[in-house]
């Protein structure tokens, strides 16, 4: 009796087998994973030369995935976070609630013997986006200025290309060939 059995080339299987182990949903996972749900920063000395102080606590959203290339296999990844922000200049203390979003762009690669490798891109401040509302009206001729959104751009990718340096070489590449071998010993052994 012969079993009749849909094929695919091996060019087919090899990119549904990438498209479903890179997934977004999974994508999304993992950097929700290696962000955390709460961030906390500060004191950092922001301004010109240093002149102020800055904390801030906030929490972290779920991320949003897209993808962007089809070959090789790319995505872009928007972080979302709420922030409390604390600036301490000349003395004074001013209070901003901060929306804000980061975009980390992804690209996943194929190398030998038999990996998946996903590799970062690391962001600036020009992948940053703030929603500033200033508590208070010292806080807002702040605001105005420009220095607190273009500070906090500026922190906030330098905090995520350090979060991506440190976490995501963990999980960057994934070695196939002792899976299939732990596979085989089970169906064997």
């Amino acid at each position: 009796m012969t079993v009749e059995v849909q094929r695919m080339s091996y060019a087919e299987f090899g990119e549904a087998f990438v498209r479903e182990a890179v997934n977004a949903q999974r994508i999304s996972a993992v950097i929700y994973a290696i962000t955390g749900e709460a961030v906390r920063v500060g004191p950092v000395e922001a301004g010109p030369g240093g002149v102020a102080t800055a904390h801030a606590v906030g929490r972290i959203g779920e991320p949003s995935v897209l993808v962007t290339t089809p070959d090789p296999l790319g995505y872009q990844v928007s972080i979302p976070a709420a922030l409390d922000v604390d600036v301490t200049a000349a003395g004074t203390k001013h209070h901003f609630d901060v929306d804000a979003a980061v975009r980390v762009a992804f690209t996943v690669v194929l190398a030998p013997p038999l990996s998946l490798c996903v590799v970062p891109d690391s962001p600036t401040y020009r992948d940053v986006d703030v929603d500033i509302r200033p508590k208070g009206i010292q806080a807002r001729v702040l605001a105005r200025s420009g220095i607190v959104e273009r500070e906090l751009r500026k922190h906030i990718a330098r905090y995520m290309r350090e979060r991506i340096a440190t976490e995501v070489a963990a999980f960057s590449e994934v070695d196939l060939l002792p899976l299939m071998n732990a596979v085989a010993k089970q169906l064997t052994g």
